[in-house]
């Protein structure tokens, strides 16, 4: 499969993530220019289309990332003590 291929598989799925980011910011009031930093996690975060909606209304410069494959699940880890704890 090539990369166009799959940006084609994928367009309405990046077509909603766009919608719901950009229906996020409008209804908070929140102009992208004053978000500091963005955080993206989980595998999808590696695909370039999916980047690009973040850096197109946030910069390249504010687009941070790490633990990509684990962060996710060490969230809902941290949650799920949260919940038990007494």
């Amino acid at each position: 499969m090539t990369r166009r291929e799959f940006e084609t598989w994928i367009a309405d799925d990046l077509s909603a993530i766009e919608g719901s980011v950009d229906s996020l910011l409008r209804n908070a009031g929140i102009d992208p220019r004053d978000v500091d930093r963005v955080f993206l996690t989980g595998g999808s975060s590696f695909v370039p289309a999916l980047r690009r909606i973040f850096t197109s209304r946030f910069g390249k410069e504010r687009i941070r990332g790490g633990h990509e494959f684990t962060s996710v699940a060490h969230g809902l880890a941290l949650r799920a003590q949260e919940s038990t704890a007494s």
